[in-house]
């Protein structure tokens, strides 16, 4: 019964701890705001109170190499064929994939012909399906959530594993994006309450001259 408020918190509150966890953002958070309001009852039902508990882990794969989080520039393809579509291209900087259970994906399923825009569609994709593969992204920051390349290659997926309409995949995507920026916020906020409550304890503790830096003027 709670929602993107308490989330918010448990999101802040880990990173005033140490622990910033950026599971939390794309599995719960975006993913979980996406199917909460795009999928249909059946979806719900099937991935919610998994992503709820926390026994179902999800990441979210949008970016792409040559086109950052640009929607309109996407190139991953998913073509319909019979019960299912063929999935093809290749993302980055997606986090998580390592323990991901199953991976909601932005695809390209045609072009409207008035713009030559991509008509994009968002698909769930089990993690361990014939022909996905990723390997990890070198990162700066010691982080518990590692960032990968994610590859499709002909990806089998079910058709009933479209969330939302066909071709609305912009629209159902960045209502999950939006709430992505709301907890990032929370998390960085965080990490700064955790980083000044160490700069104020170190700068009691150490001593310099008999007295703890603190007292210094410059510090």
């Amino acid at each position: 019964g709670l929602g993107l408020g308490e989330l918010n918190i448990v999101v802040h509150e880990a990173a005033v701890a140490g622990c910033p966890m950026q599971s939390m953002l794309f599995s719960s958070g975006v993913t979980g705001t996406v199917l909460e309001r795009s999928a249909s009852t059946d979806q719900k039902a099937r991935w919610l109170p998994g992503v709820a508990s926390g026994r179902t882990r999800l990441s979210f794969a949008i970016t792409e190499p040559d086109s950052g989080s640009n929607a309109h520039r996407i190139s991953t393809t998913a073509h319909r064929d019979g019960d299912r579509y063929v999935l093809n291209g290749q993302k980055v900087f997606i986090t998580g994939m390592e323990s991901a259970r199953w991976v909601m994906v932005v695809a390209r399923t045609g072009v409207d012909e008035a713009s030559g825009r991509g008509r994009l569609s968002v698909l769930m994709v089990d993690a361990d399906s014939p022909g996905l593969s990723w390997t990890p992204i070198r990162t700066v920051m010691n982080q518990p959530d590692k960032s990968h390349q994610v590859f499709f290659d002909d990806v089998s997926v079910p058709a009933e594993n479209l969330v939302g309409a066909e071709g609305r995949g912009l629209a159902v995507a960045f209502t999950g994006l939006n709430t992505e920026r709301i907890l990032t916020s929370s998390l960085c906020t965080g990490i700064g309450r955790y980083a000044l409550k160490k700069a104020v304890s170190y700068a009691n503790e150490r001593r310099v001259w008999d007295v703890p830096i603190g007292a210094h003027q410059a510090v």
